[in-house]
């Protein structure tokens, strides 16, 4: 038997790479969704009316095993019934949060006595980066 030419054993690597590389790198975007999906288990968003009644608290909460930073974005809205003089703030904030910890953030609307409205609130989480 005659020993195989680097030739041959390039190909033969060449072909592993073929068959297995996009296997491997396939996996990704679902890796990525799993551990999107795994996030939204593990962290929590609760939101209330503020006592001062001038907008809203929200509660976010990580029991993630990782630490994790949050987005909230919202739209405060003065005078909201109002047919013609309306206000729209759109305004985000960045939580970073440890494992089992949680934060509160306010979305204060200050409209004085013209009535408000937080309205378009949006949140996500992401794992923290280093």
């Amino acid at each position: 038997m005659r020993p195989r030419s680097r030739g041959t054993r390039g190909a033969a690597l060449a072909l592993a790479l073929a068959v297995f590389l996009p296997a491997l790198t396939a996996d990704a975007p679902a890796r990525a969704e799993s551990k999107r999906k795994s996030l939204a288990a593990c962290t929590s968003f609760v939101q209330d009316e503020r006592a001062d009644e001038d907008g809203l608290d929200f509660h976010v909460g990580n029991q993630c095993p990782i630490p994790v930073t949050c987005q909230l974005r919202w739209t405060a809205v003065c005078a909201p019934d109002a047919p013609k003089r309306r206000t729209k703030k759109h305004e985000s904030t960045s939580i970073a949060l440890a494992s089992g910890e949680t934060a509160t953030r306010s979305a204060i609307a200050s409209c004085g006595y013209d009535g408000w409205a937080i309205t378009d609130i949006r949140w996500s989480c992401e794992p923290a980066s280093d």
